[in-house]
């Protein structure tokens, strides 16, 4: 009998709360078409990627980084797809190729853009990657469409059940309150992903700015949270840092305040869901927000370069005054009446910045275009090959950004076949740690 070949695609992950979900969804279109998927903790997918039969291995990202990652599963026989989740909120030119790493986008097999500014953009910085770049949008925004947030239900009740009612701070304080300890670390892992250059005065001068915004902001976001909270008594107030936070830190600064909790579980669409009001640094979470009908606003009390960069900042109200702040968390219904037409009008603006917000989900698209890729490729059986490691030693950071056991992985399935049923249950194996192997059901 022969042996059915099928095509494999690689999907490391850096953030379960942020990537998890989309890209399962990504992983279930391409079983639908009989691929094979690898899923999971980023380290020990790269630190195996030359024990893994050939395939599509999706980069998240396109620094010096994944420059490294790329070269890995290039030279072990891999087709190397990149995919800049870093530039989903981004509007800038400059800021959207700033860290990308010259060689590496121009090696790779292909470049999914999130849409057409993010695609002209590149092929004006590069016109030899005029072929190589096809917008599809990105997975994340499909978890945002009406028709799939219904993976979020039972994780939002669970939310609602606890909290009765709550205010959601995301905050984003990576030189203030780094997970990575003190200024100059977090100095050097930008340093070392490309997006800082030490010779280039530019580049001083826009750390320097940088951080004297993050210093001026935190303690404006620790005052505003410290009066909310004492101001409004029986109303409950959630702080839910980046990944890029250290969570401890918060938890000290407002272990006073009996009505404010410090949470980061699970992704950050249950909590923004789930809340009455989400106030945000100029994050992505507040477009993502906009996208799922949610009251949100960017409070920005120090407004510099960096705010005009992001998308947010383009669609929603920017708020600078602690006083006006104030007034909106008393009483937002005041705040948000009349607004809902702008917001959607502002939405419109997103068309040219985000593909797939209708239309063939992104996820959908991706796989058609991978599919000629593979056409002549893939394995009949178990991926893993001889020499494959499936545990390897990591530090506690890494291991808080992304450890999943396979429960969780089929729980997230069934969520997604439930909101969208034409999607498969396949079968689920463990074959590391925090890593996984979904292929279509016997």
């Amino acid at each position: 009998m022969v042996e059915t070949v099928s095509p494999i695609l690689y999907l490391p992950i850096e953030l379960s709360e942020r990537e998890l979900d989309s890209k399962l969804l990504l992983g279930l279109h391409g079983v639908q078409h009989d691929f094979q998927i690898v899923i999971g903790q980023q380290w020990l997918l790269f630190h195996n990627i030359d024990r893994l039969a050939p395939g599509i291995v999706i980069l998240k990202g396109l620094n010096n980084i994944e420059a490294g990652r790329h070269a890995k599963a290039a030279r072990a026989g891999h087709r190397v797809v990149g995919l800049e989740e870093e530039a989903l909120g981004v509007i800038d030119e400059k800021h959207l190729i700033m860290g990308a790493n010259r060689d590496l986008v121009l090696n790779l097999d292909l470049l999914i853009a999130h849409g057409d500014a993010y695609r002209d953009v590149i092929v004006d910085w590069l016109p030899e990657m005029a072929g190589k770049v096809v917008v599809c949008g990105n997975p994340r925004v499909d978890l945002l469409r009406r028709e799939l947030r219904a993976i979020y239900d039972g994780e939002v009740a669970r939310i609602k059940e606890r909290f009765d009612g709550f205010v959601l701070f995301n905050t984003n304080f990576s030189w203030c309150n780094s997970a990575w300890g003190d200024k100059k670390n977090v100095y050097m892992i930008n340093v070392r992903g490309g997006y800082f250059d030490v010779h280039n005065t530019a580049d001083s001068r826009r750390v320097r700015a940088r951080v004297a915004a993050d210093e001026t902001e935190f303690a404006a976001y620790i005052r505003l949270i410290n009066e909310a909270a004492t101001s409004f008594p029986n109303r409950t107030f959630i702080v839910r840092p980046h990944p890029g936070e250290t969570i401890d830190g918060w938890r000290d600064l407002t272990k006073h305040l009996r009505n404010v909790e410090v949470i980061r579980d699970g992704s950050a669409n249950y909590w923004t869901l789930a809340s009455d009001l989400m106030l945000h640094r100029s994050c992505t979470t507040g477009l993502e927000a906009l996208l799922l009908d949610r009251r949100t606003v960017s409070y920005c009390p120090f407004p510099h370069f960096y705010y005009d960069e992001l998308i947010v900042n383009q669609v929603l109200d920017v708020v600078s005054e602690h006083d006006t702040m104030m007034g909106i968390i008393g009483d937002s219904d005041g705040w948000f009446a009349g607004r809902g037409e702008r917001a959607r009008l502002m939405a419109e603006r997103l068309a040219h910045h985000l593909t797939g917000l209708t239309g063939p989900l992104a996820s959908q698209r991706m796989i058609d275009v991978m599919r000629p890729m593979v056409s002549d490729g893939g394995c009949g059986g178990d991926p893993r090959l001889d020499g494959f490691e499936p545990t390897m030693e990591r530090n506690e950071i890494f291991k808080n950004r992304f450890t999943v056991d396979e429960a969780k992985v089929v729980e997230r399935i069934k969520a997604l076949s439930h909101a969208l049923p034409t999607l498969p249950q396949p079968e689920v194996t463990t074959i590391g740690d925090s890593l996984f192997l979904i292929r279509p059901a016997a």
